[in-house]
């Protein structure tokens, strides 16, 4: 893969792509995207956080920050992915390897969101 999940891959002289794309879904190809993202946390709050996977037209596996943290079918069950808090970086990148060999390869919706939030807080109990 040429180091494409890294941070440190430059892809300066990639083509940039709309995601969701349209119909056109390259049969027969293997093909990277890369999208930098910033994600803000705060001390204060809990927010674990998922990477969510839809429509896209075959399998794909997921990269966060070079690290593999999930693989995609499009017969399911599984969208979501877990990013694991020890990954998250001030600046972030997704690496997405989109395989269509049998199906053609068009990547459908991503999204990051938290399976939920909680303030923090500190307890002390004694008996």
């Amino acid at each position: 893969n040429a180091g494409y999940p890294r941070m440190e891959f430059n892809d300066s002289d990639w083509k940039e792509r709309e995601i969701p794309e349209g119909k056109e879904n390259f049969p027969g190809s293997l093909i990277w995207y890369r999208k930098k993202v910033k994600i803000k946390t705060y001390n204060s709050f809990i927010a674990p956080l998922r990477l969510t996977v839809k429509n896209t037209t075959s399998k794909c596996l997921i990269y966060f920050n070079g690290v593999l943290i999930g693989r995609y079918a499009d017969i399911g069950p599984q969208e979501d992915f877990y990013i694991y808090e020890d990954l998250i970086e001030e600046e972030n990148l997704v690496a997405i390897l989109v395989d269509g060999q049998k199906k053609g390869a068009r990547l459908g919706n991503v999204s990051i969101s938290p399976y939920y939030v909680a303030k923090r807080v500190n307890l002390e109990c004694s008996f």
